[in-house]
């Protein structure tokens, strides 16, 4: 009896511990997910000449989207952090837009449907 009891801890034990590398992968592939968008973004972004070189480093927007499994944005980009500028804000907020233009899906370890991704954007760097 002790003998089984110590082999079902044994297979839980390594249950557990596939688990956790398997959410560890999770991670690891969403990050990469995610800095590939914002990647995309900065190079699909019209930055409006309008803006002063003085003011760039103050300026950051932060937005919330939601992307499917097939890389599309569900549903409208929501605003959690506004940069002060209207003009930056809309410029970021069109490139954004422009990803439904691409396709690039989740990363197949990523089982859910859909992913939140909370990306932080700042002026290109030239």
């Amino acid at each position: 009896m002790k003998k089984m009891e110590s082999k079902k801890q044994e297979i839980q034990k390594k249950l557990e511990n596939e688990m956790a590398k398997r959410v560890e992968m999770e991670k690891e592939a969403a990050a990469f997910y995610s800095n590939k968008i914002v990647g995309l973004i900065q190079s699909l972004w019209v930055f409006p000449d309008i803006i002063k070189d003085s003011e760039l480093s103050n300026l950051k927007i932060v937005v919330k989207l939601k992307i499917s499994k097939n890389g599309k944005i569900i549903g409208t980009p929501v605003v959690i952090d506004k940069s002060g500028n209207e003009i930056f804000n809309d410029s970021a907020l069109r490139a954004i837009e422009k990803l439904n233009n691409y396709n690039i899906p989740l990363p197949d370890i990523i089982r859910d449907n859909y992913m939140d991704l909370t990306i932080t954007l700042t002026p290109p760097n030239d």
